[in-house]
């Protein structure tokens, strides 16, 4: 049954086709980008006094930061997502960070542990940060907020 009056382009469009072309793959991510909780440590406030730097990678799924001294899993600042296309991340600064890229900002180390984790992120990340820990490493290193300056590539 065709719609009078609307354009075969038209509905093409809406569609989200183009004719004679097969519709663009919809490929995920590598792996989840784990955040800080929008209301973690307040810029003003109080914040991780330790240096994180390594070269970003993907282990079983999860982002991880090799330091050298092993992998460690991330939490990055709020804000931090993929590229539409999944090729790289986006930082809160709007800097593109591809894997395999040095990174360097101030934060801090923990152990992936649900008491220690909830002063920066909310539920749902602890228990994927938990969970990624269970296939890859115990150590997670904790980005702070862009309040505390950007995080720099090596």
């Amino acid at each position: 049954m065709a719609l009078r009056g609307v354009p075969a382009a038209l509905l093409a469009v809406v569609a989200g086709l183009v004719p004679g072309q097969p519709p663009a793959p919809v490929t995920p991510p590598p792996a989840e980008v784990l955040t800080r909780s929008a209301d973690g440590y307040p810029r003003d406030g109080f914040g991780l006094l330790a240096v994180v730097r390594g070269t970003v990678r993907i282990a079983e799924g999860c982002l991880v930061i090799d330091g050298g001294a092993g992998p460690s899993l991330v939490i990055w600042p709020y804000g931090t997502r993929w590229l539409a296309d999944g090729s790289a991340l986006v930082l809160p600064d709007g800097s593109v960070l591809r894997i395999g890229s040095s990174v360097t900002g101030g934060g801090g180390h923990t152990v992936a542990g649900r008491r220690q984790l909830r002063m920066v992120a909310d539920a749902g990340t602890v228990e994927r940060v938990v969970d990624c820990s269970r296939r890859t490493t115990k150590a997670v290193s904790i980005f702070n907020s862009y309040g505390w300056g950007p995080i720099g590539q090596a």
